[in-house]
């Protein structure tokens, strides 16, 4: 069941995931991070600048049970909140809203703080498939 993804998706066979990886009694938890300062800057009359963090926290836990059915939950939080409701620029970009009411014409809107926060059954049926 390695192939398992967030949601419905499935990643291949070969797929290579970094992070870090312990157990945790019965529990396999896995932890990676990415943050990255950005500086954006749209150039011509309606363009703008913004410095701003982007990335992601996400862990997730997995468990083993007797029956071979696997057990999952998952975490994914951004910094995106930090940079404010207005988000960050991006000529071009309509249709968005800054908390749910203000239009952003140009801009991005920022990701909520909680990106994913699941859990998940699996149950073998067969060597290659699961549900």
């Amino acid at each position: 069941m390695t192939r398992e993804a967030s949601g419905t998706a499935w990643q291949p066979d070969s797929s290579v995931h970094g992070g870090v990886h312990i157990e945790a009694g019965e529990w396999m938890v896995m932890s990676h991070a990415r943050l990255n300062a950005v500086y954006d800057r749209q150039q011509g009359p309606r363009g703008d600048d913004k410095t701003f963090a982007a990335g992601m926290v996400m862990s997730e836990a997995t468990r083993v049970l007797a029956s071979e059915d696997v057990v999952r939950i998952r975490a994914m939080l951004s910094p995106d909140p930090l940079m404010g409701a207005s988000g960050y620029p991006l000529l071009l970009a309509t249709g968005e809203t800054a908390n749910g009411r203000d239009p952003l014409i140009d801009h991005q809107h920022p990701h909520n703080l909680v990106m994913e926060l699941s859990g998940s059954f699996s149950h073998p049926l067969g060597s290659e498939d699961n549900a």
